[in-house]
């Protein structure tokens, strides 16, 4: 029997990006520097180029919930909620913006595997209940970690993201 678990009671390291006074502005965007990874860089499960936007190495420091690595699972949770990326290599040590969190593998799970389980039916259909806002859509952190995910085990999961 297949178990099935909330995400937020699983060993996956669950972090958002930042926000708050923090947050760069649009003056404090580069030209070059640390990738500051927004949704709108998220096409077919895989962070594009266009249109990067970069801060420098000191607001990497500050901003240190988002920083990345490769493999992480990222996911939407403003506007167009739900769309999901694994980091690529080349992304080692990038940020986040307030819109994704980032979803970090642990020992029993693969990460293509937990790509393929946040686009499933199952899970798209937990979406809706788990979102609020009227104007603006948005999942809150604490909502994204009531998402239930079967949780296959870690061969199997292999298996199935092979596919």
């Amino acid at each position: 029997m297949i178990e099935v678990v909330e995400i937020g009671s699983s060993n996956l390291k669950i972090a958002d990006g930042n926000y708050s006074a923090k947050y760069p502005r649009s003056a404090e965007f580069l030209e070059e520097g640390i990738p500051f990874i927004r949704a709108n860089n998220f096409h077919n499960k895989t962070i594009i180029d266009d249109e990067l936007y970069f801060i420098s190495a000191e607001k990497h420091k500050e901003l240190k919930k988002g920083h990345l690595k490769p493999r992480d699972v990222l996911i939407t949770t403003r506007g167009n909620i739900g769309k999901v990326v694994i980091v690529p290599e080349r992304h080692d040590d990038s940020n986040i913006n307030a819109q994704i969190v980032l979803l970090r593998c642990n020992d029993g799970w693969h990460p293509e595997y937990l790509l393929y389980s946040l686009t499933s039916d199952f899970v798209v259909r937990q979406l809706p209940k788990l979102t609020t806002g009227t104007a603006l859509k948005q999942l809150p952190v604490k909502n994204l970690k009531k998402l239930k995910i079967p949780l296959h085990p870690h061969p199997q999961q292999k298996k199935i993201a092979a596919i």
